[in-house]
């Protein structure tokens, strides 16, 4: 074999069906092969990953740089907190006046919605100058243009994803909502709309899917008023605010729409048992559907923090599990956004009303809360979890086998996992911006200390330093999928 740019060698190379012991050789960002432990080729460089484990790098297919603040911004300080984290591709969801154009505006207005062929461009010329992880655009619709043009931005910008947020449907709700047009969405959307762009979505499909945000905020505001009117003010108020039903009934409306129209749907937070309940039901209908959860909703128990949609009771947490490990969960994302500023600055205790929705660090923490509640707690196999995280984000968003696998021509994608190691979390280890997590003080046992993108390090993390090392100095590629086809080399 000739000399390759990088080998990782003795570690245990995990894939969904298992793990072994292997070298791995990476050559021109390419897995060029995977070689028995006894075969050690000539390399540049060499990582000997002797104890850990060695996985895809992770396929995060949900986060929002540029919802709050600039794109360029976002990208320049929460990329690194994504490789922090393991996440070497990043999906990014935003609205068109989210995508990098300036001057950025605070809350945008119903005339900065605008057709995606005036802001793709930019969008994917930002990522390219700031982000440090490969990344994909799924848009967030609200026009009927948008809806009827999606052919043709699958066709110039390879966009084959598309994304609703549910709880912006009604306009004069949205309208209401500061945090709503902080994000970027102001004028709302019709359900003819939502079927315009899933007629459009199925005609490129595969890979084109439908993504929903599912929580029916004009059921929500009758109780988030009960609740209100009843003087509570405690944090787990807000989950109770966000009944599981207003996300289980959005799932079968759209549900039904996607069979009609036959165009598959992705659901972004699936955070119930009603909600599997519902898509159990379209699947036995034959319909192709796919749930998305987090390590936020399987971790993270109702009461500790108020995000949308709202955090859950530990009993809902534990049939979420069970739907892991069964394969009703299809893959988990980090929802990640930029908070509004630090924990002091958001957090108004004894009262939920007054305290900032909305916490950091989500994407950097997604694989140790995995690592450790998923796998070091025997809740999930190691190989469960690259199929997850890696592999069926990858499939279902069309990136597959390019993204999300370790075989012979993937991208030299690669995360080095220490189950072993234990750190109790600390503020001043956090990469992202503002720098705090809401998991502050809990020991974590179980790290990523080395993420590789397409053969290059991005994040290092030593035995006996405090915090991981960004060292990254390259930038992450666009990646344009390709209509007609769920398979990208």
């Amino acid at each position: 074999m000739e000399r390759v740019d990088l080998l990782i060698k003795n570690g245990t190379v995990v894939f969904r069906e298992g793990a072994r012991p292997a070298n791995l050789a990476i050559h021109q960002g390419k897995v060029a092969a995977i070689l028995s432990p006894n075969f050690v080729p000539d390399a540049a460089r060499v990582i000997d990953a002797a104890g850990k484990h060695v996985i895809p790098g992770l396929v995060d297919p949900e986060g929002h740089p540029g919802h709050s603040f600039p794109l360029d911004l976002d990208f320049q300080t929460e990329s690194p907190a994504a490789a922090a984290g393991g996440v070497t591709t990043w999906g990014i969801m935003d609205p068109s006046p989210r995508m990098g154009t300036k001057p950025f505006k605070k809350e945008v207005e119903p005339s900065d919605v605008v057709s995606f062929h005036e802001v793709m461009q930019t969008a994917i010329e930002t990522g390219q100058e700031n982000c440090i992880t490969d990344f994909y655009f799924t848009p967030q619709l609200e026009t009927e243009q948008q809806a009827e043009e999606i052919p043709q931005y699958a066709e110039k910008y390879g966009l084959t994803s598309y994304k609703f947020n549910l709880n912006a449907k009604n306009a004069e709700l949205a309208a209401k909502m500061w945090f709503l047009r902080r994000t970027g969405l102001a004028i709302g959307f019709d359900d003819g709309v939502i079927f315009k762009a899933m007629e459009s979505t199925a005609k490129i499909s595969p890979p084109g899917i439908i993504t929903i945000h599912p929580e029916n905020f004009e059921i929500v505001r009758v109780f988030h008023q009960r609740i209100l009117d009843s003087g509570r003010k405690d944090m787990k108020a807000w989950s109770d605010r966000s009944p599981h039903f207003a996300e289980a009934m959005h799932v079968r409306q759209y549900a039904y729409l996607a069979k009609v129209t036959n165009c598959p749907l992705y659901i972004v937070h699936t955070t119930t048992a009603e909600t599997l309940f519902a898509i159990r039901r379209a699947k036995e209908e034959g319909i192709e559907i796919y749930a998305q959860s987090s390590p936020t909703y399987l971790c993270l128990p109702s009461g500790t923090w108020k995000i949308n949609v709202p955090l859950r009771e530990p009993e809902t947490m534990e049939i979420l599990w069970e739907a892991l490990k069964k394969g009703e969960i299809d893959t988990l994302g980090s929802d990640h956004v930029v908070a509004h500023g630090s924990r002091a600055e958001m957090d108004v205790p004894g009262d939920v009303w007054k305290t900032v929705s909305g916490f950091p660090s989500r994407v950097e923490m997604i694989l140790p809360l995995m690592l450790h509640e998923g796998v070091n707690k025997g809740r999930i196999p190691l190989g469960k979890l690259v199929e997850v995280m890696c592999e069926n984000p990858a499939r279902i968003f069309g990136i597959y086998p390019r993204k999300g696998t370790l075989q012979v021509g993937s991208d030299g994608d690669v995360v080095i996992v220490d189950l072993k190691r234990r750190v109790t979390v600390k503020n001043e280890m956090i990469h992202s911006r503002p720098a705090w997590t809401i998991i502050e003080g809990r020991e974590i046992v179980g790290w990523p200390v080395m993420t590789i993108r397409r053969g290059e390090i991005l994040m290092d993390w030593p035995e006996g330093e405090p915090k991981s090392r960004i060292v990254a100095t390259g930038k992450g590629e666009y990646i344009p999928r390709r209509p007609g086809s769920r398979f990208l080399m």
